[in-house]
C-alpha cells in the first residue's frame, strides 16, 4: 500500500515538476552563457515575458518553441529536457 503524501507539504504533479526542472536548465544554460532574457527572448522569437513564465516553470511550452529555444541558447533540445521523466 503506498503511503498517504504528508498533509503539510503541498505535492507538485509530474508534469508541474518537469516544468519547473526545464525552466530550471533554460535559466542556467542562460546565465551561464551571459545571455539576458531579451536575447534569448529575441532569438526564439519568444517575449520575455514568456521566457521568464517558462523559467520559472508556471506555463506548458509548445514543442516548436522548445526547438526554438534550444538553438537561441545554443544547445542541442535534448539537453533541455534530458532526464525529465514522468517522476520528475
Amino acid at each position: 500500500m503506498t503511503p498517504a503524501p504528508h498533509r503539510g507539504t503541498p505535492q507538485r504533479s509530474a508534469p508541474a515538476a518537469a516544468a519547473q526542472t526545464l525552466g530550471e536548465r533554460i535559466r542556467d544554460i542562460r546565465a551561464r552563457d551571459r545571455l539576458t532574457r531579451t536575447d534569448v527572448a529575441d532569438a526564439s522569437g519568444l517575449s520575455p515575458e514568456q521566457l521568464q513564465q517558462i523559467e520559472a516553470g508556471l506555463v506548458d511550452i509548445e514543442f516548436k518553441a522548445l526547438i526554438r529555444l534550444a538553438y537561441a541558447l545554443r544547445t542541442d533540445p535534448g539537453i533541455l529536457i534530458g532526464g525529465v521523466t514522468r517522476d520528475h
